[in-house]
């Protein structure tokens, strides 16, 4: 079968963070992944192609990765997926924000719908997700892989230039992350990866 599958990349926020709507051309069905700000620009891009977003995707709980979910969850009445081994950051995250910001942010109240330490894979009529638990960089830290298109979304997991999401925090795990970095490596050798930040690149 043809894949029709496609990838918009939006930089989106202070922190330039990569909001990706992954989309089937010939259904409209897409999925938004770690839309991290900027929520009236993602929403734009959304209406601009037609397409029928059905589910929110967090690699992790980070501000910057899910700051817009709540305006996002209003304006397409859709479920919101993430890991809830993260809740508590996504239960501080405007006060996070306003931490690292320097700025006032209004409070979020973003809900989580669907637990992915309970879910291994989500079907989006014609295309299937399936969910990799890559604790490390955050306790709940997921990947997204999509084999119909031969494409990983790894959030903070691993960047281009070889590094990985920061551990400093009291939650990482520097060796759990190791791990995951090892895991999806095996998964997903020769794949096309889209991480939190910076650019895709094929990992070897």
């Amino acid at each position: 079968m043809k894949n029709d599958l496609a990838v918009l990349m939006l930089k989106v926020g202070e922190q330039r963070t990569n909001c990706y709507i992954l989309y089937d051309v010939l259904t409209s069905n897409a999925a938004i992944i770690d839309p991290g700000d900027d929520a009236d620009y993602i929403i734009q891009k959304v209406l601009d192609k037609n397409l029928s977003p059905k589910v929110i995707l967090a690699t992790h709980g980070h501000f910057d990765h899910i700051l817009a979910v709540d305006e996002l969850q209003k304006a397409f009445n859709i479920p919101f997926y993430m890991n809830i081994k993260d809740n508590f950051l996504l239960k501080n995250m405007s006060k996070s924000a306003e931490f690292y910001l320097k700025r006032k942010i209004p409070e979020q109240i973003a809900t989580v719908n669907n637990d992915l330490e309970k879910i291994n894979r989500i079907k989006l009529h014609n295309f299937v997700v399936e969910i990799i638990k890559t604790p490390g960089h955050t306790p709940g830290s997921s990947c997204f892989i999509v084999s119909k298109k031969k494409t990983a979304f790894v959030g903070d997991l691993i960047f281009a230039n070889g590094a990985h999401g920061e551990t400093s925090h009291s939650y990482s795990n520097n060796d759990m992350i190791n791990k995951s970095i090892e895991n999806i490596r095996k998964r997903c050798t020769n794949m096309l990866i889209y991480s939190g930040h910076f650019e895709k690149f094929i990992l070897k």
